[in-house]
């Protein structure tokens, strides 16, 4: 296991090499002019020009690179355009309530995905399967800035039981999070009644079925089991999903978390902020990619990466 890893994080780095290298180019390529925006409309060629020293604005861009990933390379995320602080004080600010959403999101989506397909697989071609299909679908297909304002006109506009946005309090986060949680659920059960269905028809459960074990032992300690490997990466992979797709909920209710950031940081042309940004999302994927990995064999002791 320790090579496997060492082996992976090494596969990586050439990953996020290329990663920073698109991240880079494209933050360059958005239209504005970030000293522009920093220093107002009135502002004059010669401060526009102090700004740009500034920030080193004004290097070519082969310089500009070599010095992001050299300050990267070495731990410095480099300080914000817009306020003046370091970027991984910036960062370290709004990660907290995206982490707290994300986390409840998928606790959300996993606990109701399950007993969802499992219900529906256990119920199959009844009124229950057909329920939790449409649900799933519903939950899948409906977008999420629909679902955000629905949400807010029901709970907070005509029943004002809960807050409409920008908090972080228990009560602020069950919006957000039944919203982010919706897609998730949906695509969760879905592939849950799937996999267990198909874990159902191996020749191992007719055989526990043989023995006269019973319906209760058959489905928790095989089939259930057994089902859990494709499942567990649809949640790893949701779960990346959740933690840099929340741009549209955090935005919608106002919630202060890294999605929210990323808005107002390429609404201000804040570079170093919104490379930072894309730089911890496409980090996150690949450690929740190597996380799924260890989980397989926990999971299952048939799979091995000696």
């Amino acid at each position: 296991m320790t090579l496997f890893l060492a082996r992976r994080i090494l596969q990586a780095l050439p990953t996020l090499l290329g990663v920073m290298v698109a991240i880079f180019f494209f933050v360059h390529a958005l239209p504005g002019d970030p000293a522009r925006l920093y220093a107002g409309q009135e502002a004059t060629a010669s401060e526009l020009e102090a700004i740009r020293s500034r920030f080193g604005l004004d290097r070519s861009l082969p310089e500009q690179f070599a010095r992001y990933v050299a300050t990267t390379a070495g731990g410095d995320l480099g300080t914000s355009f817009r306020s003046n602080q370091p970027v991984a004080q910036v960062l370290t600010r709004h990660l907290g309530p995206t982490v707290i959403l994300a986390i409840s999101a998928i606790v959300v989506a996993v606990i109701g995905g399950m007993l969802l397909g499992v219900l529906a697989a256990m119920r199959r071609n009844t009124w229950a399967d057909l329920g939790v299909t449409a649900v799933s679908i519903l939950g899948i297909s409906t977008p999420s800035f629909f679902l955000a304002i629905l949400f807010i006109y029901l709970f907070a506009v005509e029943w004002r039981v809960l807050p409409v946005s920008g908090s972080t309090s228990a009560r602020g986060l069950v919006l957000p999070t039944l919203t982010l949680a919706a897609s998730s659920l949906g695509t969760i059960a879905r592939f849950a009644r799937s996999s267990y269905l198909e874990v159902a028809g191996e020749d191992f459960v007719r055989t526990a079925r043989a023995k006269g074990l019973t319906g209760r032992v058959i489905a928790g300690k095989h089939v259930l089991r057994n089902a859990l490997i494709p499942v567990v990466t649809i949640v790893g992979l949701q779960f990346g999903f959740l933690l840099s797709g929340a741009i549209i909920v955090e935005t919608v209710f106002n919630f202060p978390g890294l999605g929210w950031l990323l808005i107002q940081s390429i609404d201000a042309r804040d570079y170093p902020v919104i490379q930072a940004l894309m730089l911890v999302f496409a980090i996150q994927f690949l450690v929740i990619n190597l996380v799924v990995d260890v989980v397989y064999a926990l999971i299952d002791p048939r799979v091995s990466y000696a």
